[in-house]
């Protein structure tokens, strides 16, 4: 059994813990309000822009069913050989399971692209996935840009506004155009609610638009099916060339920024988890503290009263 010094030196050592992971709990929910903000305020627009150009495609397709002059980013090169996996993760720990379900969906992935012939590469974006899967697969790493990181700084926006300097969406577009991959996906952390983040794959090359958008389930449907009647000018296919790019940045750093809030609420609910279990182990530290004390005292007095009585 400990003594009282050990115990004390215990209880003192899970208090201080349970102030970090208190002020980590505070800090972690203060940028989950912030940047869940920025998500709300970045979600009309990247939702418009998603179908303005499900809506300039379908056009495109209602007018000339066989056009073969759409951007390849949209329609692909005809092949699904090479894959490239983008893989969003954290640079700091702490955040439970965040960062493990990641890996884990990555690893499956790769796991099941190189079981059907595929050939696979990987980009990362923050440093936790990338060191969990390096040795791994380090082999499959994409050499030809460097690594995106990106900072889990107070302020997501301007974590978000130097994402989008990195100008990561270009930089897979023009991989794309010198053939270094033929599909690309990002893995990354979707935010459900605050409690919950589920581990997700978005392709977005070839672009998926297939998927609902909510607010516009109504008017969008399948590309190639006829909206209602629009005059572009200039052209829509001229129109998409001016917008995919600024498309392609979009939708690569609004997820980013999504799993930048599922990163904050994990971390939140980790550091709320482990400041609740450090009170019960101070309490359960206080406890057998009294009990030995008083075991103590209680032989003491018995050693005493012993010796009185032998006198």
């Amino acid at each position: 059994m400990a003594n009282l010094k050990q115990l004390k030196s215990r209880i003192a050592v899970v208090n201080s813990t349970k102030k970090i992971t208190s002020a980590m709990k505070m800090v972690a929910a203060a940028k989950l309000r912030r940047s869940q903000e920025a998500l709300s305020v970045t979600r009309p627009y990247s939702d418009g822009m998603t179908y303005l150009v499900r809506k300039l495609v379908s056009n495109v397709k209602l007018h000339d069913p066989n056009s073969e002059d759409l951007p390849q980013v949209i329609t692909g090169n005809g092949s699904d050989k090479k894959h490239l996996l983008l893989v969003i993760s954290s640079d700091k720990g702490l955040c439970g399971g965040f960062n493990s379900s990641v890996v884990k969906l990555t690893r499956n992935t790769i796991y099941d692209l190189q079981k059907n012939g595929k050939e696979v590469k990987l980009l990362f974006v923050g440093k936790k996935a990338r060191d969990a899967l390096i040795r791994e697969f380090g082999a499959l790493e994409l050499k030809e840009t460097d690594n995106v990181k990106l900072e889990s700084s107070a302020d997501k926006t301007n974590a978000s506004s130097a994402f989008l300097e990195e100008n990561v969406g270009t930089k897979i577009a023009l991989l794309f155009e010198k053939g270094v991959f033929d599909c690309c996906s990002m893995i990354f952390n979707r935010f459900i609610s605050t409690i919950s983040q589920k581990p997700a794959i978005k392709r977005i090359i070839p672009l998926d638009l297939e998927s609902p958008i909510e607010g516009y389930e109504n008017e969008v449907h399948t590309p190639g099916e006829k909206y209602a009647d629009y005059d572009f000018e200039p052209s829509e296919k001229e129109i998409l060339e001016k917008l995919l790019p600024d498309y392609m940045q979009n939708l690569v750093s609004r997820i980013v920024l999504e799993s930048f809030v599922a990163e904050c609420a994990a971390r939140m609910t980790s550091m709320d988890a482990a400041t609740r279990n450090a009170k019960e182990m101070i309490n359960t530290l206080q406890l057998l503290y009294n009990r030995t004390r008083q075991s103590k005292i209680t032989t003491e007095l018995t050693e005493i009263i012993s010796g009185a009585e032998a006198l």
